[in-house]
């Protein structure tokens, strides 16, 4: 049995950039094996295996074949005879196919090492293009490492698989967590823009159909914020109706969905501003944006509006403002008496005469 670390560790350690974690891969090994020595199984049908102390990932050299549409579509086949070649003959790109043994060796059957020299990313074999999801990766890699080019034969593969309608089989979820790993590459509107290149985009985002401003916007707040709540810088060409709609059909988080919602809404305030509004509007929009229950979220909204806008004295008074009048409360005394509907109407009148003192 040999073990022997792979794929993203072995690429950023060449690189020099820090290792965030480490996948190994265990050649002449079985099942039963490796959980005689105590490793634990992930699936029943998997074969993956986490160490019993550093929980990090071991998996059984295997091959795959392509049995059905998708990125899920593989069948898996691993036993002790497969070697570490074959194995890595089934990965993406050239760079993530390069191991290390137990002495520190590097093993290179697919000339990884000169690609990431030459900053090329290739494909591994003509299987890549059989795993849309590959088409996504190498996207996110693109914006990972920017100073790399796409090999021209890997960008007509992605190219092809569009054209065949394979990328159509990509669950939305699965998309999301590569937009999640793009958010903290620090470059996502490469992301976008290399989504545009491969002609994935109308298909994967059919509702954002002005993705040249959708990369601007995000390379904006993305010089400070490198997480989920950049997916709320996008569609603020939309109504607000359809950009609800499309970010639905992502299948993205609740909260994700709100923000943004929360942020189209703010964005559009602030460019209504100079028309003198009102306490009462202020007050409704409080109310409208939640924002007595979850200030919280409020202050993210407006740090990420003003990520795209820049700092904006308005908005920093708005926050201001909620946050004094978020501190309206009843005693026990004024509402003993009183029905729900009193209740509601009183806070609310304390809530706008506090505004109206902060005005």
């Amino acid at each position: 049995m040999k073990i022997y670390l792979v794929g993203g560790a072995v690429r950023d350690k060449l690189l020099g950039l820090p290792v965030k974690e480490r996948d190994w891969v265990v050649v002449g090994a079985t099942p039963k094996k490796m959980l005689d020595m105590g490793y634990k199984q992930v699936g029943k049908d998997f074969p993956v295996f986490l160490h019993p102390e550093t929980q990090e990932e071991y998996a059984l050299a295997r091959t795959e074949r392509k049995v059905r549409p998708g990125y899920d579509g593989f069948e898996v086949h691993a036993d002790p005879t497969i070697t570490l070649e074959q194995d890595l003959l089934r990965r993406d790109l050239t760079i993530n196919a390069i191991a290390e043994d137990d002495n520190g060796k590097i093993i290179d059957h697919f000339n990884g090492v000169e690609d990431l020299k030459s900053r090329v990313l290739r494909h591994v074999s003509a299987a890549f293009s059989e795993d849309p999801l590959r088409l996504v990766r190498l996207c996110r890699f693109q914006a990972k490492l920017p100073a790399f080019e796409i090999h021209h034969e890997t960008l007509a593969m992605c190219q092809d698989m569009v054209d065949r309608g394979e990328i159509n089989h990509l669950t939305a979820e699965r998309v999301w967590l590569e937009w999640q790993k793009a958010f903290k590459s620090g470059q996502p509107s490469i992301f976008i823009k290399t989504l545009q290149r491969v002609k994935a985009w109308p298909i994967l985002m059919p509702a954002f159909d002005q993705p040249d401003q959708d990369a601007k916007q995000v390379a904006l707040s993305a010089q400070t914020i490198q997480d989920d709540r950049l997916m709320a810088t996008l569609g603020w060409y939309l109504a607000p109706s359809v950009l609800k709609t499309a970010l639905k059909s992502l299948r993205l988080p609740k909260e994700i969905v709100e923000l943004s919602a929360l942020v189209y809404d703010l964005n559009h305030y602030q460019q209504q501003m100079g028309q003198d509004l009102s306490a009462k509007s202020l007050v409704d929009a409080f109310y409208r944006w939640d924002v007595f229950r979850r200030m919280q979220r409020f202050q993210q909204a407006i740090e990420l509006l003003e990520s795209v806008i820049g700092q904006d004295q308005a908005m920093k008074n708005t926050l201001r403002i909620a946050a004094i009048v978020a501190q309206e409360k009843l005693n026990k005394s004024e509402i003993q008496t009183l029905s729900g509907e009193q209740i509601a109407k009183l806070i609310y009148q304390k809530r706008l005469e506090a505004c109206q003192k902060s005005l």
